[in-house]
């Protein structure tokens, strides 16, 4: 022991000394690796990920050398380090986790730029990028939890002064980076499940037409068949009559929803998602395609006309040239005629209906050769989706400018956020990941105020494409705390009497979603169409289930004729509104919420963040607004108003485009995608 006592200090010396020696040598090193990183994260941000990979490896290697050459010293300087109270003794005998977390932090950026370096070739597919990430993606998580671990074996203290407020945030951000890369993989590991990795899978994809709005999106006219294996799409099959097809093999006869009697009294897919909850449409478009002969899937897709053209914006225009007799052979479908072509198409008329037109875009049909021909796309009006899907599934497989890869991935997920891309899926572990992220389309549970407009267009033809609609939404708080709400929409009509498809009037079934137990007030404003234009459903036909449960328990108000029921935990009013091209409609509803505003109602971060603004300690209370957009709409018009008593003062605000004085707020915006407003009140 007593040699050890006399040994430790000449030895320490020595290390010291040689220490310095190496300073030279460890700062010209550990400084490549920095900039071997930093040129890394530069070529990454370029989409230079083959390059990226290559610097980040050769700052592994960089931080690694240093790291074996002064691992020795480090520990023994540990050791001295707690017998000699010298600063820079204990900041060297940090080296070795200072570096090695440095190697890890390399070593995670090359697992993630390894799977990017895919986008460098001329054959970019999803699916192999997908599984390359998930693959790199783990490792990197690995690694991740191994850095958190070696820097939490730092002594901050042993670091100068000036750089340890920099590493305690360092120490923040890299469990920041765990959790995101423990999200990152979950995301993919169900990216992995959905394109049928692990088995095959069997999709229903849907097109909801928004321009004749339904509750979900808008009326099914096609959908098609999509298989997928191993990240890739082995099959899709469009049927070349669109939904109709899907009514000759339906033996099963279910009463419609009565509004849907002014169309058809009798049930059928096209109309089957006719719920704004996703999860229950899908379900119900599940059932009634099997019940059609169709096959057993694991789950339904749906797709608005507002995706496709935004993703022929990243595409550019494709072309059909087989199966239709062009007039110039073949036709440029882009994102701005794409609305107007496909429609054309799919709502062709036989020779002899009162509504038959010239198709414009194909010969005129003057022979019996175009005339058999032009009867034969009667026959299958959607048959032009089935081939424009295959020339935009061509397009997308075949990028390879990673600008047009990387802007078609921004396109998806604006369109995920603002619901024209909806999923629901059989298997539990996909739809818990859909809600997780958002893309379910579900009606959502709030214990504050809520508010959804729902509109479905019932025999107004596409006139949705040209409704402006604006939604006001006015809160006005009582002195007593109870709140009464009113809700004005107001429907312009802007379409022309002549315009085809849309110059017609707008019959629209609008329910107004708000908090289970609102009392109404009044309503005015609504016009329902005449009783005699419904039709009756046969005595033999069953009634559905679902739908008993909710509207089939609907009072009605006798002075407005607005149905009243329960359902998605929510108290709806429903009513019919009519407008005519040139013409508007107001719709008014005044409404009592089911609670009152009362102090002490709030939870543990209200409270926080009341005691923050409110050094005074006065009561203060919570009222939050989620308003919810209806899938499928382009983006109403909206206005939320909320008035206070003049005993009441806003203390704290949350949410975009709001602006408060101390008794009240205003906030305004589209209606694109869901909105949360939110405010604490001081009570004197």
């Amino acid at each position: 022991m007593f040699l050890f006592i006399l040994i430790l200090p000449i030895k320490g010396f020595l290390y010291y000394k040689q220490l310095s020696g190496l300073k030279s040598y460890v700062l010209g090193a550990s400084e490549a690796a920095v900039m071997d990183m930093a040129s890394a994260a530069n070529s990454a941000s370029d989409f230079n990920f083959s390059q990226a990979q290559e610097s980040f490896n050769k700052a592994g290697q960089n931080f690694n050398e240093v790291k074996s050459e002064i691992g020795l010293i480090s520990k023994f300087l540990g050791v001295l380090g707690s017998i000699i109270p010298n600063k820079d003794i204990k900041m060297a005998s940090e080296a070795d986790l200072i570096l090695k977390a440095g190697a890890l932090s390399a070593e995670i950026g090359s697992h993630l730029s390894l799977p990017l370096s895919i986008l460098n070739s001329d054959n970019i597919k999803i699916g192999n990028l997908i599984d390359n990430f998930y693959l790199e993606g783990t490792k990197a998580s690995e690694k991740a939890e191994i850095l958190i671990t070696t820097i939490d074996k730092i002594n901050p203290d042993n670091l100068p002064s000036e750089y340890r407020e920099e590493f305690i945030g360092l120490k923040e951000k890299s469990k920041i980076i765990l959790a995101l890369l423990t999200e990152f993989e979950d995301i993919l590991a169900s990216g992995r499940l959905f394109l049928g990795f692990e088995n095959d899978k069997r999709y229903l994809l849907v097109f909801q037409n928004n321009t004749e709005m339904r509750a979900s999106g808008g009326f099914i006219g096609s959908f098609a068949i999509i298989d997928f294996r191993n990240g890739e799409i082995k099959n899709i099959d469009v049927p070349p009559g669109g939904s109709y097809d899907t009514e000759g093999s339906l033996f099963e006869r279910i009463i419609a929803p009565e509004p849907l009697h002014l169309v058809n009294s009798l049930w059928h897919f096209w109309d089957a998602n006719w719920w704004p909850d996703w999860p229950t449409s899908a379900k119900k478009l599940m059932w009634f395609y099997e019940k059609s002969g169709g096959s057993t899937v694991d789950g339904v897709i749906s797709l608005t006309p507002t995706v496709l053209e935004d993703i022929l914006k990243i595409v550019g225009s494709v072309y059909l040239d087989s199966g239709f007799d062009f007039v110039d052979g073949s036709l440029e479908i882009n994102a701005d005629n794409f609305w107007e072509i496909t429609q054309t198409f799919s709502e062709q008329k036989p020779l002899d209906h009162p509504a038959y037109f010239q198709n414009p875009y194909l010969r005129s049909s003057s022979t019996n050769a175009s005339s058999s021909h032009e009867n034969e796309l009667i026959a299958a009006p959607k048959k032009i989706i089935g081939c424009l899907m295959d020339k935009i599934i061509e397009k997308i497989s075949n990028i390879k400018n990673k600008d047009s890869f990387f802007g078609l991935i921004k396109i998806l997920d604006d369109n995920f956020i603002q619901k024209h891309v909806l999923a629901y899926f059989s298997n539990e572990k996909l739809q818990a990941s859909a809600v997780k992220y958002g893309f379910d389309g579900g009606v959502k549970e709030t214990g504050r105020d809520y508010l959804m407009v729902v509109n479905t267009n019932i025999g107004g033809g596409k006139s949705d494409k040209k409704i402006k609609e604006e939604i006001t939404h006015e809160a006005r708080l009582e002195g007593n705390g109870s709140i009464i709400n009113t809700v004005t929409i107001k429907r312009v009509h802007t379409g022309k009497s002549d315009e085809q498809f849309s110059g017609v009037k707008n019959i629209d079934w609008m329910r107004i979603y708000v908090p289970l137990g609102s009392e109404l007030i009044s309503a005015q404003g609504f016009l329902p169409p005449l009783a005699r234009q419904f039709e009756k459903p046969d005595e033999s036909w069953k009634a559905d289930p679902d739908i008993l449960i909710s509207e089939g328990q609907a009072s009605v108000d006798v002075d407005s004729g607005t149905k009243k029921y329960s359902e998605f935990n929510k108290t709806v009013f429903a009513n019919w509104s009519q407008v005519a091209p040139g013409e508007t409609a107001i719709i008014k509803i005044k409404y009592r919420l089911p609670f009152r505003l009362n102090v002490g109602q709030v939870d543990n971060l209200e409270a926080k963040i009341g005691d923050f603004f409110n050094p005074n300690i006065k009561d203060v209370m919570p009222y939050a607004l989620y308003v919810q957009k209806q899938p499928g709409s382009i983006g109403s018009s909206f206005k939320s108003l909320f008035k206070l008593p003049n005993n009441y003062k806003i203390i704290w605000q949350y949410g975009e485009n709001m602006d408060t004085t101390d008794y009240s707020w205003e906030a305004s915006g589209s209606l694109d995608t869901d909105k949360y407003w939110a405010v604490i009140m001081e009570v004197d």
